[in-house]
């Protein structure tokens, strides 16, 4: 019968200590996700970097036109009298039926052209092509923005909050990873467009008259990059760098990225604003 009672009462203990665990691990995810979110209003979403973290805001000017369109006023169009906006997923934008950029929601809810999310950011300075891709793989998680904003399907972080927010989906690391390798002084570009058949985003490198590509998301680390015309899974509809905004106009089968069936549609000219060498 002691036994038995004994018995009892290490399950018992077991039990008391596994709710206790439970408990600390509960508090701690909430404590997290409070000093990672805040208090769960929109503002609160902002990652805690500086304010020159946010996407550049300028001019669109559309090739063959003489049309231009400043950039903050894509997110104005898209709101009802409200306020509210009547399309929170990217946005395709046409000029004569002639497709020109693509915005898309950033951290502060608003709509921002693809290439301000470039903002002209390095972590720290190297020489070594594979670092950028290594670093990310190391220190990035990826996550789905539907986890990460209250269900939201798709909201784009600039490359430096990316970097120091340490998480997000396919979009970001790209946009990342494109940023630091310019600012190395390479010819990167992010390109949108499906891998098989779905929506992904991902970076392709000029260099030494060849085109590689780079699959941000790939934590496996690696000091050399594939061959674009040896990935043949990617299926390139767009593809934009800090200025320039290009479109597939041939086959999204292709491999090859620098051919005239990319038609470079528009150019991004920055307005003037303040910048901080260190960030944070």
């Amino acid at each position: 019968m002691k036994k038995t009672n004994s018995k009892k009462n290490e399950f018992l203990r077991a039990i008391k200590t596994l709710s206790n665990l439970l408990v600390f691990f509960i508090a701690g995810t909430l404590l997290l996700y409070k000093c990672s979110f805040g208090t769960g209003d929109e503002k609160s979403l902002k990652p805690a970097v500086a304010k020159d973290a946010q996407p550049r805001e300028g001019i669109v000017y559309i090739y063959d036109s003489k049309h231009k369109v400043r950039s903050d006023g894509f997110d104005h169009y898209l709101r009802n009298s409200k306020g509210k906006l009547k399309r929170t997923g990217p946005t395709t934008w046409l000029y004569h039926k002639k497709l020109y950029t693509i915005t898309a929601i950033g951290t502060d809810f608003k709509h921002h052209v693809a290439n301000g999310y470039l903002i002209g950011f390095s972590p720290f300075e190297t020489g070594k092509l594979w670092v950028p891709m290594q670093t990310l793989a190391s220190r990035l998680k990826y996550k789905t923005d539907k986890n990460q904003f209250k269900g939201m399907v798709d909201v784009w972080q600039t490359s430096k909050q990316a970097y120091y927010w340490l998480r997000g989906d396919c979009e970001d690391h790209a946009v990342l990873l494109a940023d630091w390798l310019i600012e190395m002084g390479y010819d990167a570009r992010v390109v949108l467009g499906k891998y098989k058949k779905n929506g992904h985003a991902w970076v392709v490198l000029f260099y030494a008259q060849k085109t590689y590509i780079i699959e941000a998301t790939k934590k496996k680390t690696r000091r050399t990059y594939p061959l674009a015309n040896k990935m043949p899974n990617y299926k390139p509809a767009f593809m934009f760098n800090r200025d320039f905004f290009w479109k597939n106009t041939g086959t999204v089968l292709t491999t090859i990225y620098d051919d005239s069936k990319w038609e470079k549609v528009s150019y991004f000219k920055e307005s003037s604003r303040v910048r901080q060498e260190n960030p944070v």
